[in-house]
């Protein structure tokens, strides 16, 4: 790993942006939590490739990450969420 490839939750939550555009410009990037490896944000063309999936169309991840249970509970979390409270996402 590069320059900068590991991150605190506290960091990748305010750099986001920057953590994706590395993960992208310059391979793996870690997030620690409390000091600990937690998770690893690749690029999306890397995923694939390590997983062996070939041809594999943003849609049908999209459609992959939808079944994802723990999507689900968040979407679900969402509705659930009274209209006042939402109302402060919308623009």
């Amino acid at each position: 790993m590069s320059e900068k490839a590991v991150w605190s939750v506290a960091q990748a939550k305010a750099r986001l942006s920057e953590v994706i555009a590395r993960a992208v410009r310059q391979g793996p990037q870690a997030i620690t939590k409390n000091g600990r490896p937690a998770v690893v944000v690749v690029s999306f063309e890397e995923w694939a490739r390590k997983t062996g999936r070939k041809g594999v169309s943003w849609s049908a991840s999209c459609r992959w990450m939808g079944r994802s249970p723990m999507f689900v509970a968040a979407y679900w979390r969402e509705l659930a969420t009274p209209a006042a409270d939402s109302a402060r996402w919308m623009l």
